[in-house]
C-alpha cells in the first residue's frame, strides 16, 4: 500500500469512493458475461503434429526461455534477454502456445515441459508459466482417472511457487532459510503487483478529471499487432501507463479496463469490461471449431495476469505471430502428406 499511502492519496484521494463504484461495475458487467457459462466445459480445435515436430516445438521453448529469462537459468543478473534479438518472449509464448495445442496427454515431451515450467516458476518468472501448469491441470491432467488427488496436490504445489517465486526473484542475492520463511508467510496475505496495478487504475480516474481523453492508446492498440513495433506493445510510448506516468509516476501495468478509462473516462471503463467479457464467451463458443480462437482461448487462459497487468496490449503481437505459426506448421503437415501421397 506504500505507493498509494505515500504517494497517490495526494492526487486522486477525493475519488476513491467513486472509482470503488465504477470498478465494481467493470467487474459485474465481465461477470455477467460469462456467468452462463460458468459450467460449461472448453474444448479447443487440436493441432495433429508428429512426434518430431513437437520435439522441434519443446526445444524452440527451451531455446526462448533461455534468451527470455536468463536471470532464471543463472546466466545473468539482468531478468530480460540474454542476447538481445527483440521480445523472444513472444516467441516462446507463441511455441508454447502450439505445444499445448497439441497436447493430449502427459507423455514424455510433456513431462520435460512442465519440469521447464515449474523450475521458471521458481526462479520467479512465474505470470505465464505458472498459468501454463493450471492448463495442464484444466485440459490435460482432467483426463487421468485419480484427478481429484492430481488437482489437491498441484495446486499446493502451484501456491507455493507463485508465492516462493516472488520471494528468489527479489531476494536472490541475500537469501537465508530463516528470511525465505518469513517473506513467505508474509506474501500469503500481501502482494506488491495488487497494490500497483490499483494504483494505476486510481492515477487514471485523477487523469480523466483533471486532463480529459487521451486516444493515443488506440494507436497503441493498433501498433501491438505489429511484431516489435515501437508504438505498440506494454513499452509504447503510446501505452495508457506511459501516458499516466507523465501526471502521476507509476511502476506500469493497470487493471484491464484502465486504458479504457484514459480513452473515454467511466464510459470506456465499461467498454473494455464489456469487450472482455464477449471475448471470454467467444472463445467458448468458437474455440473448439476453429484453430484462430483456439489460439486466442490458450493466450487468454496462460496470460490472464499479463493482461491483468498491462491491459490487452499484451495479448495481439503475440497472437500474430501465433497464428502464422499454426499456419506454418498446417503447411508443413500438408506437404508432407501430399509429398508421401505422390512418392507412394
Amino acid at each position: 500500500m506504500w505507493i498509494i499511502d505515500n504517494y497517490g492519496l495526494e492526487y486522486y484521494g477525493e475519488y476513491l469512493e467513486e472509482a470503488k463504484y465504477w470498478a465494481y461495475l467493470f467487474f459485474l458487467t465481465y461477470a455477467a458475461l460469462i456467468f452462463p457459462y460458468r459450467n460449461k466445459q472448453v474444448a479447443f480445435k487440436v493441432l495433429q503434429l508428429s512426434f518430431v515436430l513437437r520435439s522441434c516445438l519443446l526445444f524452440l521453448i527451451f531455446i526462448m526461455a533461455v534468451n527470455s529469462y536468463p536471470r532464471a537459468f543463472f546466466l545473468t543478473s539482468y531478468r530480460w534477454n540474454l542476447i538481445d534479438i527483440g521480445n523472444t518472449q513472444v516467441l516462446y509464448l507463441a511455441f508454447t502456445v502450439l505445444f499445448l495445442l497439441s497436447s493430449k496427454r502427459i507423455f514424455l515431451l510433456e513431462a520435460i515441459h512442465i519440469g521447464l515450467l515449474v523450475f521458471l516458476s521458481a526462479r520467479g518468472e512465474r505470470a505465464e508459466n505458472m498459468f501454463t501448469l493450471v492448463y495442464y491441470m484444466v485440459f490435460v491432467v482432467n483426463k487421468i482417472k485419480q484427478k481429484n488427488i492430481i488437482f489437491i496436490w498441484a495446486s499446493l504445489i502451484l501456491l507455493f511457487l507463485g508465492v516462493s517465486g516472488e520471494i528468489i526473484r527479489a531476494e536472490d542475492k541475500e537469501m537465508t532459510f530463516a528470511f525465505f520463511g518469513e517473506r513467505l508467510i508474509r506474501s500469503l496475505f500481501f502482494q506488491s503487483t495488487c497494490t500497483d496495478v490499483v494504483h494505476v487504475y486510481l492515477s487514471s480516474m485523477y487523469y480523466y478529471k483533471h486532463i480529459g481523453f487521451n486516444f493515443h492508446p488506440l494507436i497503441n492498440e493498433v501498433m501491438s499487432f505489429i511484431p516489435l513495433s515501437p508504438w505498440g506493445g506494454a513499452g509504447g510510448s503510446y501505452n495508457f501507463t506511459e501516458i499516466l506516468r507523465k501526471t502521476i509516476n507509476n511502476p506500469g501495468g493497470g487493471l484491464f479496463f484502465t486504458e479504457g478509462i484514459v480513452l473515454l473516462g467511466p464510459f470506456g471503463g465499461w467498454i473494455y469490461s464489456l469487450m472482455f467479457g464477449l471475448l471470454i464467451r467467444s472463445f467458448y463458443i468458437y474455440s473448439p471449431k476453429y484453430g484462430i480462437w483456439a489460439i486466442l482461448g490458450v493466450l487468454i487462459i496462460i496470460l490472464p495476469i499479463r493482461v491483468l497487468w498491462y491491459g490487452f496490449v499484451y495479448i495481439p503481437s503475440t497472437f500474430v505471430i501465433t497464428y502464422f505459426l499454426y499456419l506454418f506448421f498446417n503447411y508443413i503437415k500438408r506437404f508432407k502428406y501430399t509429398y508421401e501421397r505422390k512418392t507412394s
